[in-house]
């Protein structure tokens, strides 16, 4: 008989593999998420430079803390350690961990119900958030773990997602009191100070959005 850590971590290898296999089938082959994605491919995905992004972040806040969402093997994350070192603190979330020694500290679990701990100066997800059970949510929720003045680069796939199109969100984002604009299918969220980003008045903007 096997213990329960061994079947719930049998468990949870069997889910990565299937939503891999979703990710994979709904790019036509070649998941977006690809786990060697670094900074280049990352700018292909959002639509402009991103290096050239995160240095005019760094250069205005002198340190940053970096998540990404989907990060695979933490390419991404490894080659900023390797161009700011200590002056950036990398965060990595997925269904399994990397080990990878460039992640400073690697969330493992579901987005929806994790709990950080700790706000982020920037937030990036390629070919992940969009395949959040509750997409809306996971938006929500990106939004509200930013820092003040913090942003968050979303790629939300080409297909609308709950009912409601990536302009619908912006659109939504914008009453809330965020600053928000879609480049390609890429969502970019600034989180202005003071502001806060509920549930219920998201789901009711959102709908006042497809009017």
């Amino acid at each position: 008989m096997h213990s329960a850590p061994l079947v719930n971590k049998r468990k949870r290898k069997d889910l990565a593999s299937r939503i891999k296999g979703l990710r994979r089938s709904d790019r036509g082959g070649e998941a977006r998420y690809n786990r060697n994605s670094g900074i280049k491919k990352y700018s292909a995905v959002f639509g402009f430079d991103l290096k050239k992004h995160i240095n005019t972040l760094m250069k205005k806040r002198g340190y940053l803390k970096v998540m990404d969402l989907g990060c695979g093997n933490g390419v991404f994350l490894t080659e900023l350690k390797t161009l700011f070192g200590k002056k950036v603190k990398t965060h990595g979330f997925g269904l399994t961990n990397p080990k990878n020694k460039n992640i400073d500290k690697m969330h493992v679990g579901s987005y929806i119900g994790y709990n950080f701990s700790e706000p982020f100066d920037l937030i990036v997800s390629s070919g992940s958030i969009q395949h959040s059970r509750n997409v809306g949510f996971a938006i929500q929720k990106a939004a509200n773990i930013l820092l003040f003045n913090g942003q968050a680069i979303l790629d939300l796939g080409k297909h609308h997602a709950e009912g409601f199109y990536a302009k619908e969100y912006v659109k939504a984002l914008n009453e809330s009191g965020y600053k928000a604009k879609l480049i390609g299918t890429c969502l970019h969220i600034k989180r202005p100070v003071n502001a806060v980003l509920s549930g219920k008045r998201f789901r009711e903007l959102l709908e006042l959005a497809k009017k």
